[in-house]
């Protein structure tokens, strides 16, 4: 499976597709050293579980910078967790689904998971 993403980001789908193109081409090199030349030659095409392994080997060697760059330009910045649940609560508050008097709740509030079960 090629990632979707890769489609439309130049970022990752230059040095994804150059690392693809390279194992393709090693193994056209290796049919050909292989090659007896008292024989006729003909290429084979790699099966698919090769061309899934070099996908998988490709997509591996891309550096995480290199794909955060990549979802950077094909959707916008990533946000981090903080900016998501302001985003949330500011939503939700926009739409009457908070009780917007709750306020602050304490790491003392939470329930142990052994404080349900002895009751």
């Amino acid at each position: 499976m090629v990632y979707p993403f890769l489609q439309k980001c130049w970022r990752c789908n230059f040095p994804f597709k150059a690392r693809l193109r390279a194992f393709w081409v090693g193994y056209l090199r290796e049919q050909l050293r292989a090659h007896n030349s008292g024989n006729k030659f003909a290429l084979t095409a790699p099966d698919r579980v090769k061309v899934s392994k070099w996908v998988s080997m490709a997509w591996d060697e891309l550096s995480s910078t290199t794909i955060a760059n990549g979802y950077n330009k094909a959707f916008g910045p990533l946000l981090d967790d903080a900016d998501i649940a302001v985003d949330l609560i500011e939503n939700l508050s926009r739409h009457c689904s908070i009780d917007a008097d709750i306020g602050e709740v304490d790491s003392d509030d939470d329930i142990e998971v052994n404080e349900v079960d002895e009751e």
